[in-house]
């Protein structure tokens, strides 16, 4: 008899449970994103659970930690896809985002499915830091292709190199906080203000600049060239792993705290992080998928890791704050700002 009251008190809950979840499914969750995948994700998740998924694109990791962060005493949205760690981190650590372990979490891949630990952020993919060159411009103008971090300080290169700005951008992020787990500190910031000598500005575009000639180097992630070959493939481009070694990214997936649809937000972090969501995620995107089932599949470039650091992510993400004004005092107190466009 007890075991058929359990039993049918259990039923109740799980009917209760359906309802609840029924109800709060009604909402639309919303999204900030940094990567093509999610609008394709969105209308995939949609069809297959009738739940609506609203996507605001957002130019990069700290654009978005800045809104979330502005709306913290009222979320607006329920989910951040895509992105630099180190921003993702920084928003753990302060409390913006919430731990959730994914359903499909064993399907994931072990080495960056949980790179803060108690599910404080799921990795959603993986790409590794380098430089993309243009060889027509390299030979055009006499000049050897760059294989490490401190051939771009020869003024040879000066005028030719592309980077993004870290106060905005993952991506410059990641090579600030590489360049300082590799040199330290003081040695990584004299090495950034002569490295600011030789950039042609901060842009968004600079992979598609060096595609089409206007720069010869640009530092950024290596899918970004597997990617603008495969839309130009007559492009003399390629791709350079610098010899001291480089960082990489893991691109997050935060559940927002207090978010206005959490548990459909949940369903659609499941879906995303599933075999069918990683298999759209490989259609669109050239980074390397976190679920293993999928890797296979991936048209990322191959990663190398005897020649990556052992990035310290949780470092990354604490530190981000006091590095960014760190990065602003050091190098950005220089006296050409003109060229400074982020």
């Amino acid at each position: 008899m007890d075991i058929i009251r359990r039993l049918g008190l259990l039923g109740l809950l799980v009917a209760i449970s359906q309802v609840v979840i029924a109800k709060n499914n009604t909402k639309t969750v919303v999204v900030y994103s940094v990567t093509s995948f999610s609008k394709q994700a969105s209308k995939a998740f949609r069809k297959a659970t009738g739940i609506k998924v609203h996507v605001l694109e957002r130019s990069g990791s700290g654009a978005t930690l800045a809104r979330i962060t502005g709306e913290r005493l009222n979320p607006k949205a329920d989910v951040w896809i895509g992105g630099s760690l180190g921003a993702h981190a920084q928003a753990a650590f302060n409390g913006l985002t919430e731990p959730y372990r994914p359903n499909n979490f064993d399907e994931l891949d072990p080495g960056f499915r949980d790179p803060l630990g108690n599910n404080r952020v799921t990795g959603l993919y993986t790409g590794v830091l380098g430089f993309i060159v243009n060889y027509d411009v390299l030979k055009e103008k006499q000049l050897p292709t760059p294989d490490s971090w401190q051939s771009l300080l020869e003024s040879q290169y000066h005028g030719l190199i592309g980077m993004k700005s870290p106060l905005v951008s993952g991506t410059a992020y990641t090579t600030l906080a590489t360049l300082v787990q590799m040199m330290g500190e003081d040695a990584a910031f004299s090495y950034l203000k002569k490295l600011y000598h030789n950039l042609s500005g901060y842009t968004h575009s600079h992979t598609r600049l060096t595609s089409q000639g206007k720069l010869g180097i640009t530092i950024t992630f290596l899918h970004e060239a597997i990617e603008e070959k495969h839309k130009f493939p007559e492009k003399n481009i390629d791709t350079i792993i610098p010899k001291e070694g480089t960082g990489y990214e893991i691109g997050g997936l935060s559940l927002i705290k207090s978010g206005p649809n959490p548990i459909a937000a949940k369903h659609f972090i499941n879906f995303i992080l599933s075999e069918k969501g990683q298999i759209l995620f490989n259609q669109t995107n050239y980074q390397f998928p976190v679920n293993v089932k999928v890797q296979k599949f991936s048209k990322a470039p191959k990663i190398d890791k005897r020649k990556l650091i052992n990035f310290n992510f949780a470092w990354s993400g604490k530190n981000r704050q006091r590095l960014i004004d760190l990065y602003k005092q050091e190098v950005l107190a220089n006296p050409n700002k003109a060229k400074l466009n982020y």
